[in-house]
């Protein structure tokens, strides 16, 4: 498939991710060619870090196209901004305390909780919903979702 003379597979994927709880920002080109980018996938990786624990491990890159995808139709439908990144890749123990569920999809590096500032929260879900591949939840009482590339699912946690 050809979009003009670049090949769609190997065009430059970039991401924007802020992390509010590290106050780090980051954009990136993390694919080009039609391979990772070495530098690029590696700031990713860190970004996606157990803030916890201190650990930091691969995160899957179908994780990182669909976030591509979800931010490059939000730049084209709204305005281009960043994705922020409230949790990404966690350990056991950090996932225990957290309150998060087994299996731990998070440990995989195949799952990312997030928002979208300037949306609301209903927008957010929608939008996700529509590249929907995996799982996918929706926490209004932190205000945020859950995306994973487990298998297909839904659900909404109560508020407190």
């Amino acid at each position: 498939m050809s979009i003009g003379n670049q090949n769609f597979l190997s065009a430059p994927r970039s991401l924007w991710i802020t992390r509010p709880q590290s106050q780090e920002s980051l954009r990136c080109v993390y694919w080009a060619e039609g391979k990772l980018q070495p530098e690029g996938y590696a700031a990713v990786n860190r970004i996606y870090r157990d803030l916890y624990a201190g650990v930091q491990r691969p995160i899957a890159v179908g994780l990182l196209h669909l976030n591509y995808a979800i931010q490059t139709a939000i730049g084209k439908l709204l305005s281009p901004r960043p994705m922020v990144l409230l949790s990404g890749f966690r350990t056991a123990s950090t996932n225990a305390y957290v309150g998060g569920v087994e299996p731990n999809i998070h440990g995989t590096g195949c799952a990312d909780d997030f928002i979208y500032e300037g949306l609301s929260l209903e927008q957010n879900f929608h939008l996700a919903r529509y590249f929907q591949v995996g799982g996918l939840g929706l926490y209004p009482d932190r205000g945020s979702l859950h995306k994973d590339l487990g298998r297909r699912r839904s659900w909404v946690t109560p508020g407190h």
